[in-house]
């Protein structure tokens, strides 16, 4: 056997493995988001044979969606990834992103014109938040957000963005590894309706009939906010 040829049997077994574990990973991700989506009447479809599934619909209170799309880093790169998304039950009266500091190449994306940095415990200052109403943002993001947001952040393996405007108020996230167990979806949609829900603010939901507590009107007492323009944002 030649030297050359014994490589290319390494590589040929190489693909082969690596073709056969694929296969086997989107099998297994495609039945147990089959089993998840039918516990909780979520459309689900399939998809051709490499391709990964997808389910959408109420899990809960909260409409979700869980696909493979873009990554969230599109800064010159084109690929794809696992993707789960939540949206809140309410649109926001502003603007407003917030995700962690190596999030920051989508953070640029959205250009928003003011950079708010919050110190407070249970926060990292490190995190991002733009906004267009840094009053209304510094006014929204009392500690227990600030808090559950990191939370947020914290899942692992994932990459997380929380993004807020008068058209969509979603929670987004990111998997670094297919979802092949029912139990792991539901855990981390339970950890994202929890998020969702403090978030969400009472006097702004559609058809509110219960009586809630009002926001507040100033920024928290234990909250520290730094605002400054976003270099990054266009000019008009």
């Amino acid at each position: 056997m030649t030297f050359g040829f014994f490589i290319w049997l390494v590589a040929t077994i190489a693909i082969i493995g690596f073709a056969w574990w694929s296969v086997r990973i989107q099998m297994l991700q495609k039945k147990a988001w089959a089993a998840f989506a039918k516990k909780y009447n979520l459309n689900f479809q399939k998809n051709r044979f490499f391709e990964s599934p997808q389910m959408e619909g109420y899990f809960g209170d909260y409409y979700i969606r869980a696909y493979e799309g873009q990554d969230l880093d599109v800064g010159g790169r084109a690929s794809v990834a696992l993707l789960i998304e939540m949206e809140l039950r309410h649109v926001m009266p502003f603007e407003i992103i917030v995700c962690p500091k190596k999030e920051q190449t989508v953070f640029k994306q959205f250009e928003l014109p003011k950079v708010l940095h919050f110190k407070a415990e249970k926060w990292h200052s490190s995190n991002l938040v733009g906004t267009d109403d840094d009053e209304s943002a510094k006014i929204w993001l009392i500690p227990e957000r600030l808090e559950v947001l990191q939370k947020f952040f914290a899942v692992p393996n994932s990459r997380a963005i929380y993004v807020g405007t008068p058209n969509r108020n979603v929670l987004i996230l990111q998997q670094a590894d297919p979802i092949t167990d029912p139990r792991l979806m539901q855990k981390i949609l339970k950890r994202m309706s929890e998020v969702a829900y403090m978030l969400e603010v009472p006097d702004l939901l559609p058809d509110n009939t219960e009586e809630t507590k009002p926001e507040a009107t100033e920024t928290a007492e234990g909250v520290e906010v730094i605002v400054r323009d976003n270099p990054s944002a266009e000019t008009v």
